[in-house]
């Protein structure tokens, strides 16, 4: 990066170098900031955590500059702006219960931005989100649903990727599936066989000279 070049140079040839390309090195990291924070992209791009470190980078070489700092401004309004339009997005989509994939928008779409941009908000943390998810994923299971079960928890995985009692209950279904699984398996491997061996008693009773026509 500019900055690794930059200080690999004496001293003085770095200061003069800094006065004179100032306006260029800046340019250079607010070009690599909007690489990874550009609201009017198309899809936007919600990197706020690389934007912050470049802006930070350049306010470390050039302290005083107000093109940096109207940056960081910029930068931070549009995050908190961002986040508020998010966390209303998140309200309706609970009261609405979209919070399956199979609506769209969905929460799972909301919490992916949320979490590209504030990896520490509370949204992804929120208990009684989790709450319903656990829920709704256990009904499933117990009715031996284990098809919704899955799907409903590979959603919750989504929103939750670090939870470890949603990642045990994914196991759970998953394991509570394939024995269902191998239950029908083996119910229809029984059937076949009775079958077959019903007809193997047949053919012997047609053998049999008491039921052979006279």
């Amino acid at each position: 990066s500019a900055v690794t070049a930059l200080n690999a140079m004496k001293p003085a040839e770095r200061d003069t170098a800094m006065q004179k390309g100032s306006k260029e090195i800046q340019k250079y990291f607010f070009a690599q900031a909007n690489s990874r924070w550009d609201m009017a992209a198309k899809p936007p791009k919600y990197d706020h955590p690389g934007a912050l470190a470049v802006l930070n980078e350049a306010k470390t070489l050039y302290p005083d500059s107000a093109a940096g700092a109207d940056n960081l401004d910029t930068l931070e309004a549009q995050k908190n702006d961002q986040l508020k339009q998010l966390n209303s997005a998140f309200t309706e989509h609970v009261d609405a219960n979209r919070i399956y994939e199979d609506k769209s928008p969905n929460i799972v779409e909301t919490v992916a931005i949320v979490r590209q941009i504030d990896p520490k908000n509370d949204l992804l943390n929120d208990k009684k989100l989790l709450g319903r998810y656990t829920g709704d994923v256990r009904n499933a299971a117990e009715a031996k649903d284990y098809l919704t079960a899955g799907k409903r928890v590979t959603t919750a995985v989504k929103v939750f990727p670090e939870d470890k009692d949603l990642l045990a209950l994914q196991r759970s279904v998953k394991e509570g599936y394939e024995l269902k699984l191998a239950e029908a398996k083996q119910r229809e491997l029984m059937e076949k066989m009775t079958a077959a061996e019903a007809k193997t008693e047949l053919m012997k009773l047609a053998k049999n000279p008491l039921f052979t026509a006279e």
